[in-house]
């Protein structure tokens, strides 16, 4: 396994190093590549692209793979995501991950064990191009308990050089625990990588901002949400450090990390990006986000739409080999309770995470007079007292106050934007 990732790391900083042009065309490439797999393999595809004329289309260049149709995330739910799969659902190699519902609704994802690992050989070649170095103290403030064993430091070379050679030490510091121990335990000492969900993070930063205090901190990597100016500046103001940003969902972890001004650097050999729908914008040019994974064969994401929205790079289409410019409307509020507790978004999925085999989508919301509510849209034939009484068990046994008032939905609309979120303040 370790070959084929050192492998794979050595693929990705060749793409990264090569010009545009050169890129964008091996990424199409390794996209026909895909395209031909999962039109043989998977029934969703076969039928999408029989409907649409493709089936024999062989893909040359950016011009070919527009002629695909688009898919997203409604429509593999509508034609049953087994059917999606290039390998039974329930084979050994697979492993079954939901998206938070951050968009919302839960989703499925399956991918291979093994290449789940890619994701991380990507966020240290982030991770290292600002600077952290694996002798340095990474500390995650995560929804994991602090005793987490991730799969790939189970008996493995990496393990071993965590305890041997004090090689990619990481620290968790799980997110229901009370906000002034987690900032005390960030002070003992200072971390070099502080790694956490933007309104996590947000949480921490406000809480030191309101004392005057800061923390000193060379990087922070901020994830799941949009960055927004503000934060960014909060950020640096309060840790002191530099700050970025990753891109990445479900879907496709990892895909590009950058700041907020000059675009995100896009990881070449696992993602092909294309803008769609292009809008003039006051400063820039925007686009819808159409990805596709060149790395999952066996749940094929091809020009899969994210409903997220994207500045346009300069250097036209193949600069997307490259670089994708900052990534607008991913955005969850923080959600302050009675008992003086912020409910961020790690928190949220943390209390859902039971019941998303359950339902369709979910929300939290806190009204104006303060009252807390998680609406639900549940699947059909799902049981709503079950569900009501695995939030409430989960809440109770990993955050202060009472449980939220539950509503049961036949839908939760998106903006007049397209978008969702997952949790408001009304």
């Amino acid at each position: 396994m370790y070959l084929s990732l050192v492998m794979y790391w050595l693929d990705l900083l060749r793409l990264r190093r090569m010009p545009p042009e050169k890129a964008r065309a091996e990424q199409v490439r390794r996209l026909r590549r895909l395209v031909e797999f999962a039109r043989e393999r998977s029934p969703f595809y076969r039928e999408l692209y029989a409907k649409a004329g493709v089936m024999n289309l062989t893909i040359r260049s950016m011009d070919d793979v527009r002629r695909l149709p688009f898919v997203d995330k409604q429509m593999m739910l509508a034609f049953g995501v087994e059917r999606v799969l290039t390998a039974p659902k329930d084979a050994p190699r697979l492993k079954c991950e939901f998206t938070s519902g951050s968009s919302g609704a839960p989703f499925p994802v399956y991918v291979d064990r093994a290449l789940d690992f890619t994701s991380h050989v990507r966020l240290l070649v982030a991770s290292w191009g600002h600077g952290y170095r694996p002798t340095q103290r990474l500390v995650t403030v995560w929804r994991y308990p602090a005793d987490q064993v991730l799969a790939i430091e189970r008996k493995t070379l990496l393990g071993n050089a965590q305890k041997t050679l004090g090689l990619f030490r990481r620290e968790i510091i799980p997110v229901e625990e009370d906000l002034d121990a987690i900032i005390a335990k960030l002070r003992a000492p200072s971390p070099d990588m502080l790694f956490s969900t933007c309104s996590m993070l947000d949480v921490i930063a406000r809480r030191l901002s309101e004392r005057n205090e800061t923390l000193r901190v060379p990087l922070v990597m901020a994830t799941s949400e949009t960055l927004l100016p503000h934060r960014h500046q909060l950020f640096a103001r309060v840790f002191q450090g530099k700050v970025t940003t990753l891109y990445g969902c479900r879907e496709c972890p990892t895909m590009a990390v950058g700041g907020i001004n000059n675009g995100l650097d896009v990881m070449t050999n696992a993602v092909l990006f294309e803008l769609t729908d292009v809008k003039s914008v006051d400063d820039g040019r925007t686009g819808d986000v159409v990805i596709s994974n060149l790395v999952n064969y066996d749940m094929p994401f091809v020009r899969y739409r994210l409903g997220d929205t994207a500045r346009v790079p300069e250097g036209g289409d193949a600069a997307l080999a490259r670089r994708i410019g900052s990534v607008e409307g991913r955005c969850d509020d923080v959600l302050p309770l009675p008992c003086g507790f912020q409910l961020a978004h790690h928190h949220a999925y943390m209390v859902v995470e039971d019941v998303l085999d359950s339902v369709r989508q979910y929300k939290f919301v806190r009204t104006k007079d303060g009252r807390l509510i998680l609406r639900v849209v549940p699947l059909a034939g799902a049981s709503r007292e079950s569900i009501r009484q695995r939030v409430n068990a989960k809440w109770l046994s990993l955050l202060p106050g009472e449980p939220p008032e539950i509503e049961f939905m036949g839908d939760l609309p998106f903006t007049p934007g397209g978008k969702f979120k997952a949790m408001e303040q009304l």
